[in-house]
């Protein structure tokens, strides 16, 4: 395989691009804006003509009560988790059906199936996305393209980190998050990333409209 990185931010694109090794294709988009998608897309099918497999794992959070969430927010939540899946998705279909196993993962969240306090936007995306992934299995399965939803757990990533309204000591909450878990960590991104290989790959060839969680056991039931 040969990745194509696609994201709003060059310089996070340029990083993780070493990361892969070889030559990727950086493409720079915005997923909330239709333009900006065909503009990638174009240059991607011109450079390579067929898809492999798709990752819609763009997002971004926004925490608060819902009486303080204001309709800009909520909108950014959505637009960007939700409907950036479903805009890409549809621009990429017609290179994915020149591949011969084509695959869509999109990464979901725990919080796609539970609720938490302060984040209406998210968990709605997030159960939006898991939905999509289940019409588009059903819909586009008869055309060989598998869809799989990879939901984590909470990721040790720079979001998950950030201050939340109000909170004195992220540091402290991470460590009420860890030990949560049955394993007693929260997941690495490659904990995740390597799942959703997995998803891509042949080894999960009769795996579409499922979603593979990813979260060392925290949804399994108490640990105390």
């Amino acid at each position: 395989w040969s990745p194509v990185l696609l994201g709003r931010r060059r310089e996070t694109l340029e990083e993780t691009a070493a990361l892969c090794g070889g030559d990727p294709l950086v493409l720079e988009a915005d997923v909330t804006s239709e333009d900006s998608i065909d503009r990638a897309l174009a240059a991607l099918e011109r450079g390579c003509g067929a898809l492999d497999g798709l990752v819609n794992n763009a997002g971004i959070g926004r925490f608060g009560p819902v009486e303080t969430t204001d309709p800009g927010t909520w909108r950014a939540v959505i637009e960007t988790n939700l409907t950036g899946a479903f805009l890409v998705t549809r621009r990429a279909l017609p290179l994915l059906v020149r591949a011969a196993a084509p695959v869509v993962v999109n990464v979901t969240s725990t919080l796609a199936r539970f609720g938490l306090s302060g984040a209406a936007a998210y968990c709605a995306s997030k159960a939006g996305l898991l939905g999509l992934t289940r019409a588009l299995a059903v819909e586009l399965g008869p055309r060989g393209v598998r869809v799989v939803a990879v939901g984590p757990g909470p990721v040790d990533t720079p979001m998950l980190g950030a201050p939340r309204d109000g909170e004195a000591d992220p540091a402290a909450r991470l460590a009420r998050l860890a030990r949560r878990h049955p394993l007693g960590r929260i997941a690495a991104p490659e904990d995740v990333a390597d799942v959703i290989a997995h998803a891509l790959s042949p080894a999960a060839r009769f795996v579409t409209g499922a979603e593979i969680v990813v979260d060392g056991g925290l949804t399994a039931g108490f640990t105390e």
